[in-house]
């Protein structure tokens, strides 16, 4: 079945107090304790039931007053639909949709697949795990973390977790969603077939392993700085506050004129 495995979001004009007594009010028996802060965040805590933790809540980030919250695994299913349908206005930050396999061909065939698909649009690929014995379990990872669409195949009912259940044929099929700003609050009603759609290559995936069409979705782009985009800013970080006093003081010509004598550059005016 293709459900909802991550689901990550911020949510528009609502204290974190008023949060917390909502989510307090829909899982009873629930609790709350403190949390890990992450993403630039200075308050954070879980809430749980017994040892289970259900979500981690956020909030404190200087650029946002808005709290984030995070449901992973199962509590994703619950978790995303609770959200949308008390605050329709969320952004998310991350959303993962999850399909399992379980048969005793089903790494060999489904890796064959994605494998294929990756090699047909120049995805990069990484192979991590037991490739040598297949006993310990194998991972697949296509495409970059720091891109908007990233996916994970690996063998879930080998995973230390799992593996005392007996399930050592199941594998599972990740598709991780960042959307960038703009699309934050579109992907507040996406499905979980749908976020197969937010790549062509992952929609082509979808349409192999599945039999079943998705209509493409766009995403965004995350800007990944360049060596020379970093150098930069770490150039004006230490002495912009000097290269603006002699702009000011020299003029902008003598300024540029004098910037490409000191590198042995030939000035074009």
């Amino acid at each position: 079945m293709l459900e909802f495995d991550w689901y990550q979001a911020s949510i528009p004009d609502l204290d974190e107090s008023e949060l917390l007594a909502e989510l307090k009010g829909h899982y009873e028996l629930s609790d709350i304790k403190k949390g890990r802060a992450l993403y630039g965040y200075k308050e954070a805590v879980d809430l749980v039931r017994g040892e289970h933790k259900i979500c981690s809540v956020m909030w404190g980030l200087s650029a946002s007053p808005d709290p984030h919250i995070t449901f992973t695994s199962s509590d994703a299913i619950e978790g995303s639909d609770f959200i949308r349908k008390r605050w329709p206005n969320h952004r998310v930050s991350r959303v993962d949709t999850a399909l399992d396999w379980e048969w005793p061909s089903a790494w060999d065939e489904l890796s064959a697949i994605a494998l294929d698909v990756a090699k047909q649009f120049g995805v990069s690929i990484q192979h991590v795990g037991d490739f040598a014995r297949g006993e310990k379990g194998r991972t697949l990872y296509f495409g970059s973390k720091s891109s908007n669409v990233f996916v994970c195949l690996y063998e879930k009912g080998k995973q230390p977790a799992y593996a005392s259940l007996g399930y050592t044929d199941w594998v599972r099929l990740e598709v991780r969603v960042r959307p960038s700003s703009k699309s934050k609050g579109q992907c507040a009603a996406i499905t979980p077939p749908e976020v197969f759609g937010c790549a062509k290559w992952t929609q082509e995936l979808y349409r192999r392993v599945s039999g079943v069409s998705v209509a493409r979705r766009k995403v965004g782009t995350i800007h990944k700085p360049s060596d020379d985009d970093r150098a930069f800013d770490a150039l004006i970080k230490q002495y912009g506050q000097l290269i603006v006093r002699q702009l000011i003081t020299q003029g902008s010509d003598e300024f540029i004129k004098r910037l490409f004598w000191a590198v042995n550059w030939e000035c074009p005016f």
